[in-house]
Order: C-alpha cells, then structure tokens, then sequence
C-alpha cells in the first residue's frame, strides 16, 4: 500500500509527462482563439469599420492600433493577476471578457463602442489569455519547455491561417454587427481552457507532501523491521540451504521502494524551492529584473518590432488595394499565405527545439527578414510578387514568435519568466501604441509606403540593439560560463 502511494504521488508530481500535455493541448487551442484572432482581423477590420462607421482610414487604423497596443500592455496587470490569482483565474478572465468584448460588438452603433469593447475589453482578454496560457506551460514542462512553448504558439499560426478567410467571409455575408457576433463563439474556449490550468504547486500537493513526510519515516521503521526479520530469515535459509533467488526477490523490492521514497523527497525539496522563490514580493522582482542592462536590450527590442508588425497588419489591406487591382478577398488570401508559412515556421521551431543552438541569434535573424520585407514589399506591384513577399515574411516572424518564450527563458530565470514575460508585453504595447501612430501619420502626410519603410527601419534597429548581448553571450559560451 506505501510503494503504490509513493508512486502514484511522484507520477502526480512529473512535469513533461501525463497531465502537462493535456494542459499543452487548452494552451495551443487558446493560442488559436486570442493571438490567431486579433493578428489575423484588424486588417479586415480596419477596412470594414471605414465603411460600417462612415470613418476616414487614420480612425479606423487608431482602432484598431489601440486594440493591439493594449493587448500587449495589459500584459503586465496580466502577469500580477498570474502572481496573486494564479492561472486558471486569469485565462478564465480571459475568455469572460473575449466573448463579451467581441459578442457585444454586435449592439455598437458609435466608435465610441467600438473603442470599449473591442479595443479595450477584447484587448484585455487577449492579454491576459496570452500570458496564462503562456506562464502554465513553464509550471509543467521543464525538459521539454522549448518544445511546449513552440507547439502551443504553433496554434497562433493556425488561427492566422484561418481567421483572415473567415472573418472576410463573414464580413461579406453578413456585415459588420453579425460577423463580431459570429466570431465571439470560438473565445469560449478560453474558459474552458481556464478549467484545465491546474497548477502542479496548488494547496493539495502541499497536504500530499506532508503525508509523504510521515508516511516516509513509517516506512523506514518498516524497512528497518523488515531488514532483521529478513537477515533472520536469510540466516535460517543459507543454515537448511534455503535458496538465494529468493533472497535476491525481496532485495529487489525493497531497493525499488526505497527509491521511490527518496525520488518523492527530491521532487518534495525541488518543488519547494520554486515555491520560495516565487513567493518574492512584485517590487524585489522588478528591482531584479530592471538592474539587468540585458532586460533593457530586451524590451527596446521588443518595443520596435511589434511596432513593425503593428503597422504591417494594419496597413497591409488598405495598401494593396489601393496600389494593386487585387479585390478584398484576394489580399485576404495572401494574409491566409502569411499564416500559412508561420505555421510552417513554428513547426520547424518545435521540431527542432530540441537542438541545443541560440536563440537570441534566431530571434535577431527572424526580426531582421520580416523587417526587410516590410520594405521591400512596397516594390509588389502584382498578385504573385504580394504573395511571395507575405509567404517569407510569415516564415521570419512565424520563426520569431515561436521562439519568442525561448528567448524571454534565456533572460531570467524559470520564477521570473511570467513577470519578464508580462513586462515584455508591455513594452511591445508601448512600441505600438508610440509608433503604430507616427508610422500612420507619416503614411497620411506623404504616401503609405513610407510608413511601411519606416516600420521596418524600426524592426531592424532592435535588431541591432541586441547585437552586444548576442556577443557578449557568445564569448561567455567561449570561456565555459
């Protein structure tokens, strides 16, 4: 009865196995409803809400910039929600406010209600999905964490090859009010994915580990009695010629036993000293962060590119209806290419992430091409040239995204990735909100084109930002660090 306790507590307690896959499975559907959604829409919708509102393009691009900018930096109340609720409390919030924002989208008549429930409280949805579904995996894979991190954002490129499709469909069909009511129905999953964020440190592991505790010193009793009874025993069967198999059977089990009893206490200490350092206070956690002149170079970098995408998804629609002869559901396919090729990338990511390379370098290369080709993609004067510049413009970012919670890992920690990781996000939502708006302005002042170049000069600078923390990391590996 003891050996199948012990064993069944310490197959509870395993990461990478058993239960932290279905976790994985709710974190790559939430992945396909939050980020697949918002990336792959606001491009129809900007065109649509032109129309639906009767508004010029700078308004409806501020919509849906807002939107996008507040997504990312509601990361960081998203990630003391984490700290002080836990997850499954905040990806529950998270769909609560996904089907209300989009669903009641249905009732605006006024951009006003458009800027509250989509902007703002679809926004926050997002973010706080984004970050739970994001900071679980970290609770239940370990060695198999890169591997996690990729299949679940491999859901993100799912959703962007499906959402451009189907929300242009929808807005076809059934006009703007109905295709917002029809496309709140997938964000229930987002609630049911919050039933299965169970963390492995909640209050019933912590009872299980003191009943371990007790139930280990009764097991040394047993196995101290168990010793003499069977040295006595061994005694009498080597003086009447008893047989050693038998012997060799016995020993067997209880060596069996008595690793698992010290394989419980290990996993008991380990999970222990996570608790208590996760248990530091918000304002220690930030001071350890922001001292780190690498965290800075991490967050101007992420400021610029999400800016280059932000300006990208924004604006790509709009430009290439009006530059090339291409109707709406045309452009609308080569967004679904751009989704196509990211999904490609994300699951060469996930196939490879079990490879030891950099992934800073990755990060810094993906960043680098889909920056390029924000520039180049001005030259696109015809369908083919359109889709094969979305094509590898997806594989770049694809690339990036899915290596994004790697990257972030490399920065700090295993305890403070949900707070880095919050903290990341808003920096992405600052560069949104801050450039987003100056690259569209400079767009309505001369011509679109100058601010697709403009936001890939951004991309490219934080790019360059992290070159000395990709040397300084290299001449570190040289040296044995």
């Amino acid at each position: 009865m003891l050996n199948m306790k012990l064993q069944s507590c310490t197959l509870k307690r395993q990461k990478d196995k058993g239960y932290a896959w279905v976790v994985l499975l709710m974190s790559f559907l939430s992945h396909m409803a939050h980020q697949g959604f918002s990336s792959s829409v606001v491009g129809n919708l900007t065109v649509a809400q032109q129309s639906h509102f009767g508004i010029d393009l700078q308004a409806s691009s501020l919509i849906c910039s807002v939107h996008t900018g507040l997504m990312f930096m509601l990361g960081l109340l998203g990630s003391i929600l984490l700290k002080k609720l836990g997850s499954r409390f905040t990806q529950t919030l998270a769909g609560i406010l996904m089907v209300l924002g989009v669903g009641l989208s249905y009732f605006s008549t006024q951009v006003w209600h458009v800027y509250i429930l989509f902007s703002i409280m679809a926004a926050a949805g997002l973010s706080f999905g984004y970050v739970a579904s994001a900071e679980i995996l970290s609770q239940h894979f370990v060695k198999r964490k890169h591997l996690a991190f990729s299949l679940a954002v491999t859901g993100n490129f799912i959703g962007k090859s499906i959402w451009p499709m189907g929300s242009q469909f929808l807005l076809d069909k059934y006009g703007y009010s109905k295709a917002m009511l029809f496309m709140s129905f997938p964000h229930f999953i987002h609630i049911i994915a919050g039933v299965f964020y169970i963390s492995p440190d909640d209050q019933e592991d912590r009872t299980e580990d003191q009943k371990i505790d007790s139930d280990s010193d009764v097991s040394d009793d047993r196995s101290s009695s168990d010793d003499s009874s069977i040295g006595e025993e061994s005694a009498d069967q080597c003086k009447n010629g008893g047989e050693d198999e038998e012997q060799t059977i016995e020993e067997k089990k209880q060596n069996k036993e008595v690793e698992i009893k010290y394989s419980s206490k290990a996993n008991i200490l380990e999970d222990r000293d996570i608790k208590e350092k996760q248990s530091i206070s918000l304002k220690d956690t930030f001071k350890l962060l922001f001292r780190d002149i690498k965290i800075w170079a991490l967050l101007i970098n992420a400021m610029l590119w999400n800016a280059t995408n932000t300006v990208f998804y924004v604006l790509i629609n709009d430009y290439m209806l009006k530059k090339t002869d291409m109707n709406g559901d045309e452009v609308a396919f080569g967004v679904t290419i751009s989704g196509l090729a990211r999904l490609a990338a994300s699951i060469v990511v996930a196939a490879t992430s079990c490879l030891k390379y950099d992934r800073l370098l990755l990060h810094m290369a993906a960043i680098t091409g889909y920056s390029l080709v924000t520039i180049f993609i001005i030259f696109a004067d015809n369908q083919m040239t359109y889709y094969a510049c979305v094509a590898l413009w997806g594989v770049c970012q694809g690339a990036s995204i899915a290596n994004l919670v790697s990257t972030v890992n490399s920065f700090c920690e295993q305890h403070l990735l949900g707070v880095l990781f919050g903290v990341e996000l808003f920096f992405e939502a600052f560069g949104s909100m801050a450039l987003t708006p100056l690259a569209i302005f400079i767009g309505v002042l001369t011509e679109e084109k100058y601010a697709l170049v403009f936001a890939g000069c951004l991309g490219m600078l934080g790019s360059i930002i992290l070159v000395p923390v990709a040397i300084r990391n290299h001449l570190l590996s040289r040296r044995g660090h």
